[in-house]
C-alpha cells in the first residue's frame, strides 16, 4: 500500500474511534436522572460503573501494549464516578489516550 492509502486508512480509522466515543458519551448525556444507578439485574454492575470500567479498560489496555505513552495510571482498581459531567470528561480523556498510543504506533511502524 501507497503512503497515501496507509494515512487515509488511519485517518478513518481515528475517525471512526472519535465517532465510537462520541456515541457512547451521548448515551450517557441521554440517560433519565438516576439512570447511572439502574442495574440489569440484581448484582449486575450499575450503569455508572459499566463507563467508568469502560474508562479504566481503555487505560490499562494502552498501559500494556503501548507503555511509552503518557497517562494517568491506571493501576489499581476501577473508581466508580457517579457524575455524568466528571464520567463523560474520563471517557473523552481516555478515548484521546488510545487514539493517541494507536496514531503514534501506527506511524512508528511507518518510518
Amino acid at each position: 500500500m501507497s503512503d497515501a492509502t496507509d494515512q487515509r486508512l488511519l485517518e478513518a480509522l481515528l475517525d471512526s474511534w472519535d465517532r465510537n466515543n462520541t456515541i457512547l458519551v451521548n448515551l450517557l448525556r441521554a440517560l433519565p436522572e438516576g439512570g447511572l444507578e439502574a442495574r440489569a439485574m440484581e448484582g449486575s454492575p450499575s450503569i455508572a460503573e459499566m463507563f467508568t470500567h469502560i474508562h479504566f479498560v481503555r487505560l490499562v489496555f494502552v498501559l500494556e501494549d503501548a507503555p511509552r505513552v503518557r497517562q494517568k495510571s491506571a493501576r489499581g482498581r476501577v473508581v466508580v464516578e457517579r457524575d455524568p459531567d466528571r464520567i463523560a470528561q474520563m471517557l473523552n480523556d481516555s478515548a484521546k489516550v488510545v487514539r493517541d498510543a494507536v496514531k503514534n504506533r501506527v506511524e512508528q511502524a511507518g518510518t
